[in-house]
């Protein structure tokens, strides 16, 4: 579907139209596409880490009650590397994406998850890694969300 921009007479692609968004914008964006399986409180937020504003997503726990986050600053996107690992779809992953293990310091290793093509990471492309998870997550993890 195409939007018009009355003002200049262009003609945009709705898909396109998420990418515009800043964190905050997509933050809310999210809240009204996502939802959480228990019913409790959205937890789709903006945190400030260090650099800048954060976008968190807490998206499964494991059986230990241990929450898995996806981490979104507008240019990288990345998320504890067990998560592929207990799933079982690093290779998949791999396939799909450029990946990059890096350790954080805090004994957990974190993959970062960018375009195969090297081209820029935008919210649309941020939205498919996060439907790629949430299409993997399983037994033992369990999904805190799920698309509406």
């Amino acid at each position: 579907m195409d939007i018009h921009k009355h003002s200049t007479g262009d003609i945009d692609r709705k898909e396109n139209s998420i990418n515009i968004l800043n964190l905050e914008g997509f933050c809310e964006y999210l809240i009204t596409h996502y939802k959480y399986l228990d019913g409790g409180p959205n937890n789709i937020d903006i945190h400030n880490y260090g650099e800048g504003p954060l976008l968190v997503i807490m998206f499964c726990q494991d059986e230990h009650g241990v929450l898995r986050c996806l981490y979104y600053d507008g240019n990288t996107i990345y998320t504890q590397l067990d998560v592929f690992q207990t799933i079982g779809c690093m290779d998949e992953l791999e396939q799909k994406y450029n990946t990059h293990v890096e350790s954080n310091g805090h004994n957990v290793d974190n993959v970062s998850i960018s375009p195969k093509d090297n081209s820029e990471i935008t919210n649309t492309f941020f939205l498919e890694v996060l439907d790629f998870i949430l299409d993997k997550v399983d037994v033992p993890l369990e999904p805190l969300i799920a698309k509406i």
